[in-house]
C-alpha cells in the first residue's frame, strides 16, 4: 500500500469516526427534545389543572355564600377544599391527592420552578430515594431528598448541567442577584428572590446546604454542575456545584399571584436586600423616574450604615441575559436610562 493510499484510507477512518459521533450525538438530542416537550406538556397541564379548580372552588364558594346571605345572613359559610380534577390525558393525572407523571419518571410531580429572566419553567419531582436518583439519571429535576417538603422544610432543587438540550439548567450561569423565580405546589405559589450565587465541592455543598434540615425554611438551593466557562470571581467552577440561593418573599394562593402579577408596581423606590458571601448585609436601592421615553433609574448598593459599598461590581442586562453595561460601585448612585422593556 503506498503512502496515499495510506492518507485515503486514515482519513476515510476518521470520517466514518466522526458520521458515528455526530449520528450517537443527534440521537440523544433527539431524545431529549422529545423528552422536553413530553415535560413541558405535563407541567403545563399541572398549572392549568389547578388553576381551573381554583377558579372554579372560588365560583362555588361565592354561589353558596350568596344563598346563605339570603336566607340565614348569620350563617358563617366555610370555603371548600380544591379537589383534583381528572384530566383526560394519558401523560399526567392526579388520583387520591397523587400526581402521576410521564412513563419516564418514577416519582411524582411536587412543584413546577420557574425562572423567568431564563426562561426556564421545569417540573420538580420527588419520591424515594431510589425514584429520585432514577430521575434525576435521566435528566430530570429533582429535589435533593425525600425529607425535603415545600412549605416545612427549606427547598433544595438538583438539575443537570447538559450543553446541548434545552433540559436542564444550561443557562444557570444566566441568573443574577435580585432575579425572581417561584415555586408551583397546588394552588400555592412561593415567591422567592435570588440573595446569593456561590460554587462549592459536591460533597460538601450538598452536605451543608441540600440534605441539611437544619437550614432556615425560607430558603431554596438550586444546584448544577459547573463548568470551565462558568466564572465566580474571575475563578472557574469546574469540579464544583454551582448553587443559586433563593429567600421567600411570599406565599400566594393562585388566585392573589395572579392578581399581584397584574398589578402594575406603584412604587418609585424599590429595595432589594441581600446577604453577600462575607456575610455583609447590604441593600441593593432602586429609584426609578418613568416618562414617555423609558426608565431613569439610580441605582446602589448600601450596607447597614447607609454608607455606599464601594468597589462591588454591579450590572444590568436585558431579557435574554446579555450583559448591557456593568460599572463599580463608587459613593453615588449610578444613573442610568434604558428604554421600555425587560431588564
Amino acid at each position: 500500500m503506498n503512502k496515499r493510499s495510506k492518507v485515503y484510507l486514515l482519513l476515510t477512518a476518521a470520517s466514518a469516526v466522526l458520521l458515528a459521533a455526530s449520528f450517537l450525538f443527534s440521537l440523544d438530542t433527539l431524545k431529549g427534545i422529545r423528552r422536553q416537550r413530553q415535560e413541558a406538556a405535563v407541567i403545563e397541564e399541572y398549572l392549568k389543572n389547578y388553576s381551573a379548580t381554583v377558579r372554579e372552588n372560588e365560583k362555588r364558594v361565592s354561589e353558596v355564600s350568596t344563598e346563605a346571605s339570603a336566607s340565614e345572613p348569620e350563617q358563617e359559610v366555610q370555603p371548600e377544599t380544591p379537589e383534583s380534577a381528572e384530566i383526560a390525558d394519558d401523560r399526567y393525572y392526579s388520583r387520591d391527592g397523587v400526581t402521576y407523571t410521564p412513563d419516564f419518571a418514577r416519582g411524582t410531580l411536587d412543584a413546577v420552578l420557574e425562572i423567568p429572566c431564563i426562561s426556564l419553567k421545569r417540573g420538580v419531582y420527588t419520591g424515594t430515594r431510589a425514584e429520585i436518583e432514577y430521575d434525576l439519571s435521566i435528566w430530570l429535576t429533582t429535589v435533593a431528598s425525600p425529607e425535603i417538603k415545600l412549605g416545612e422544610t427549606h427547598y433544595a432543587i438538583y438539575g443537570h448541567n447538559h450543553l446541548v438540550q434545552d433540559l436542564s439548567f444550561n443557562r444557570l450561569k444566566d441568573v443574577r442577584i435580585g432575579d425572581n423565580f417561584t415555586l408551583t405546589k397546588e394552588d400555592r405559589v412561593y415567591s422567592y428572590k435570588v440573595t446569593d450565587i456561590f460554587a462549592d465541592w459536591r460533597s460538601s455543598g450538598r452536605r451543608k446546604y441540600a440534605t441539611n434540615l437544619n437550614q432556615d425554611p425560607s430558603l431554596c438551593f438550586i444546584f448544577t454542575c459547573g463548568r470551565d466557562h462558568w466564572l465566580l470571581n474571575g475563578q472557574s467552577t469546574r469540579y464544583k456545584d454551582y448553587i443559586v440561593v433563593g429567600t421567600l418573599e411570599g406565599v400566594y394562593s393562585a388566585t392573589e399571584w395572579q392578581n399581584k402579577e397584574n398589578t402594575p408596581s406603584s412604587s418609585e423606590n424599590d429595595t432589594v436586600t441581600f446577604i453577600t458571601r462575607n456575610l455583609v448585609k447590604t441593600r441593593l436601592e432602586v429609584r426609578t423616574e418613568s416618562d414617555v421615553n423609558g426608565v431613569t433609574l439610580k441605582v446602589a448598593q448600601i450596607d447597614e450604615s447607609n454608607r455606599f459599598v464601594q468597589g462591588s461590581v454591579l450590572s444590568i442586562l436585558d431579557a435574554d441575559g446579555i450583559e448591557v453595561i456593568s460599572w463599580v460601585q463608587e459613593e453615588a448612585f449610578k444613573k442610568l436610562h434604558l428604554p421600555e422593556g425587560t431588564w
